[in-house]
């Protein structure tokens, strides 16, 4: 294949290959760059809640609870007054299964997580499946206490990285590039083949007109088919 057509072959298809990944929705886009390792992740931060838990009795316990998304993670910090506190994590079963027998302490349950007796201190947890998740604030002690808390959600945002898009807008200018460079590269190929088309119809002529005793310096093709005409002509008309 000439050069010329491939040349913008090329260009167009890199044309259009970047305008279409241009184009596409994000989460479409984020899905392609990500299975070739283009991304980057950042962490969002959302506050779940900051509170004050006036008073919990002595036995007893607090809790808040969120409805979390697969794929996320939790992170809190408390901080308690009167007394030491423990801190659970639960899910629906275990959190009814431990409210059910929470007399037995936390040996009933498998806490998702487990912090404590403390004064203070922090926590975390990843979400492994969508539902609804209790943060329990356990008064194991003989007063009562208050409790100081606060819980976050980090959620993993992948966005394309900063070369995927440069690789896109590459794409679309190189394409271009290419495709007009090829399309000069044709219109001078093409314009050469006419050259010389034209340099051998000329020839062929000159060496008609030259047996025919016909001058060709200086005359264009089609004086010389009009001489060259004419003088056939009247050779025919002599042999009559």
């Amino acid at each position: 294949m000439r050069l010329g057509l491939l040349v913008p072959i090329i260009g167009i298809i890199l044309l259009v290959s970047g305008l279409i990944l241009g184009i596409l929705p994000a989460a479409t886009f984020n899905q392609i760059t990500s299975s070739v390792g283009l991304t980057t992740t950042t962490l969002h931060s959302t506050v779940l809640a900051r509170r004050i838990i006036p008073i919990i009795e002595t036995r007893n316990f607090s809790y808040v609870s969120f409805p979390l998304r697969e794929g996320t993670d939790v992170v809190g910090t408390y901080n308690a007054t009167g007394d030491k506190v423990i801190v659970m994590g639960l899910n629906e079963t275990t959190f009814t299964l431990w409210n059910n027998n929470r007399t037995k302490g936390t040996s009933s349950v498998s806490p998702l997580f487990y912090s404590g007796p403390a004064m203070n201190g922090t926590f975390s947890y990843s979400i492994e499946h969508n539902g609804t998740y209790y943060f329990v604030f356990y008064n194991p002690g003989e007063k009562s206490l208050t409790i100081i808390f606060s819980l976050n959600l980090v959620e993993k945002i992948q966005q394309p990285s900063a070369d995927a898009e440069l690789i896109v807008q590459g794409m679309i200018v190189v394409g271009l590039i290419l495709a007009l460079l090829g399309a000069e590269l044709e219109i001078r190929y093409r314009r050469q083949k006419r050259l010389k088309e034209q340099q051998a119809e000329f020839d062929r002529l000159e060496r008609v007109a030259t047996s025919l005793g016909i001058l060709s310096d200086g005359k264009t093709i089609e004086q010389l088919r009009k001489e060259i005409k004419y003088q056939l002509s009247k050779q025919e008309q002599q042999q009559k």
